[in-house]
């Protein structure tokens, strides 16, 4: 079955609307109650899909007073204590809100005491759900660097350039039409206050959706993309030109990330910036960035096993100083206007 293409439900849907309507400690009953660890891996990736910080805090308190013996949740405290050190002590207090457009999922995590609006990255995973790490760490690592997200959900098994990029256009119009009524309680208000970061399959639409919104930021981690995408003419990226956005959008800064020893993703990198540099869909820039020491599909994970946490590496995603001194090799370019 290949996830991308296939449109039929997400086979752990089910399971994460149930969870959605429990509390942590609920959560930690059921993992108990199961007879295997794969069980307990399952209930851990679609949990890391949806829970705030402070959920995830709390399941793993209860897995700490109980003692629990499976080796899944004493290896998931310890990932957690080592991407965002602090986070099973003392989480940053998020709240989350929930809402469906265009046959897409939303879900948005903004802090509670936040007195002014916040920065707001909008993020587009892959087939998992996660940006590259679980969305508890990265929830957690964005709110430490003053930033709220909006994280896309796909409700079935396609991508989100589905439809020749029809799928992202009515994101983007989406995105358009939702993010003015959330400003109050995130900081989001329009597309040019946020930035995007999409992760594997959905990388390369993060950079188009930066681009449509006008986007201060647009990045891609660890992008995938077919030579059928990047085609002159009738490729799906040219299509995906939407006519509005093309009139009202500013120039986004966009940044094209890849592990620096990962053969395969430094080629769909190269693949991607040849393209950019020759058909750029608009004025900007596109950096490309290959982290070095980093040999797989894993860069956050890669990055963290290097010594560096994960509000770290957003901070150097995000070029947010004091920057970070992470080893990586650059090259900018500036394609035509």
């Amino acid at each position: 079955m290949n996830p991308v293409s296939d449109t039929q439900h997400l086979p752990w849907a089910d399971l994460e609307e149930e969870l959605l309507q429990e509390s942590p400690q609920q959560w930690y009953e059921r993992i108990r109650a199961v007879d295997s660890n794969n069980l307990v891996n399952l209930h851990r990736m679609v949990i890391n899909r949806f829970a705030t910080p402070a959920e995830l805090q709390a399941c793993l308190e209860a897995h700490r007073r109980d003692g629990s013996p499976w080796p899944s949740m004493r290896n998931w405290e310890f990932q957690a204590s080592t991407f965002v050190p602090g986070l099973i002590d003392e989480p940053q207090p998020i709240r989350r809100h929930r809402w469906e457009a265009a046959g897409f999922h939303f879900y948005a995590y903004g802090h509670e005491t936040a007195g002014t609006e916040r920065p707001c990255l909008i993020g587009l995973p892959g087939d998992y759900g996660l940006l590259m790490a679980p969305g508890p760490f990265v929830i957690e690592a964005l709110a430490r660097l003053g930033w709220d997200l909006i994280l896309v959900r796909r409700q079935r098994r396609e991508s989100f350039l589905a439809g020749d990029g029809a799928r992202l256009l009515e994101l983007s119009d989406a995105l358009q039409a939702t993010l003015p009524g959330i400003s109050g309680s995130l900081g989001a208000g329009d597309g040019r206050r946020c930035a995007v970061l999409g992760s594997s399959t959905g990388a390369l639409a993060a950079l188009v959706l930066a681009e449509q919104l006008g986007a201060r930021r647009g990045i891609a981690l660890c992008a995938l993309a077919s030579e059928a995408m990047l085609r002159p003419g009738d490729g799906v990226l040219d299509r995906c030109r939407h006519p509005e956005a093309e009139a009202s959008a500013g120039p986004s800064n966009l940044l094209l990330v890849y592990p620096a020893e990962h053969d395969q993703d430094r080629d769909h990198a190269l693949r991607i910036a040849s393209y950019y540099r020759t058909r750029s869909p608009r004025p900007g820039s596109l950096t490309l960035r290959g982290y070095e020491g980093c040999h797989g599909h894993t860069l956050h994970r890669d990055l963290v096993e290097q010594g560096w946490t994960l509000t770290e590496i957003h901070r150097h995603l995000l070029e947010q100083a004091p920057l970070p001194p992470i080893r990586c090799r650059e090259e900018r370019l500036i394609p035509p206007a």
